[in-house]
């Protein structure tokens, strides 16, 4: 579906009826940070908000819940088929100007704020349609670790997003979605989103925080490094975590539990992620 959407997508000579150059609301302040959940998300959310320009809104619904608005569907789901191909008739310009007015009462205090939604992977061309100057930074952990971890944690019975969750050979499998997904993303728009690789994060903080701040078109501030002095509070599984220093510990603790992923790995080795 994605694939065949966006392949015209910001190409001016496009004649297909798939979505062309995107036009959009010019605002620089959004900086989107997506991924699985349970693959380093707050830790980079922690990282940016550090610095003096930045403000973290939190993990908020409003993007999706306008599209769905403006789409016009009458589905029950918010994200759906008939949604993503409604979606392309949206003014996409109304759209981005709307979501930055909806997340004003959040943010403002800064010149840039944080939206920390995990799942907006899946909005990545309908956001960079909206809002062609956005930033989004996406992580990437290792799949074994990532899979393991997104099973062994409750995350809400009430939304359908995360039933993948209850099974090791569906998080796999979904596992193995995302990825393509987030590849397809990073080809197609290279200047306005990126992969980081948790283990090279965690590994060499200095390194990858410096090289994440840069992408978001922000100056470098040595702050950003002591996320355990960051008092902002933190509403996700990670809490503990990120309120200590920068650290590897969560490396490799799959193999934990190793005996019980070998249709997890011939998933992976299918998809040749393994």
């Amino acid at each position: 579906m994605f694939k065949q959407l966006f392949t015209s997508f910001a190409e001016p000579n496009a004649t297909s009826k798939e979505l062309t150059k995107p036009q959009g609301y010019h605002s620089k302040e959004p900086i989107f940070i997506v991924g699985m959940p349970r693959s380093g998300t707050t830790l980079v959310e922690r990282i940016l908000s550090q610095h003096s320009d930045v403000n973290s809104a939190g993990e908020l619904e409003y993007f999706s819940l306008l599209v769905k608005k403006m789409s016009k569907t009458t589905s029950s789901r918010i994200f759906d088929k008939e949604t993503i191909k409604a979606a392309q008739t949206i003014n996409f310009e109304k759209l981005g100007k709307t979501y930055i007015d909806k997340t004003r009462v959040l943010t403002g205090k800064t010149a840039r704020f944080i939206d920390k939604m995990p799942l907006n992977i899946l909005y990545v061309g309908l956001i960079l349609h909206a809002l062609p100057h956005a930033k989004i930074v996406c992580l990437d952990r290792n799949p074994l670790d990532t899979i393991m971890s997104n099973y062994r944690q409750l995350f809400s019975a009430n939304s359908y997003n995360y039933n993948y969750a209850y099974h090791l050979t569906t998080t796999a499998q979904y596992y193995v979605l995302f990825q393509k997904l987030a590849l397809l993303w990073e080809k197609k728009y290279p200047e306005n989103f990126t992969l980081i690789n948790y283990q090279e994060l965690v590994n060499n903080p200095e390194k990858k925080a410096r090289e994440i701040v840069s992408f978001c078109d922000l100056q470098w501030q040595e702050q950003c490094l002591n996320i355990s002095s960051n008092k902002a509070p933190v509403a996700t599984a990670s809490a503990v975590q990120v309120r200590q220093p920068i650290n590897n510990r969560s490396i490799n603790n799959w193999k934990k539990y190793d005996k019980y992923l070998d249709e997890a790995k011939h998933i992976l080795k299918h998809a040749k992620l393994y």
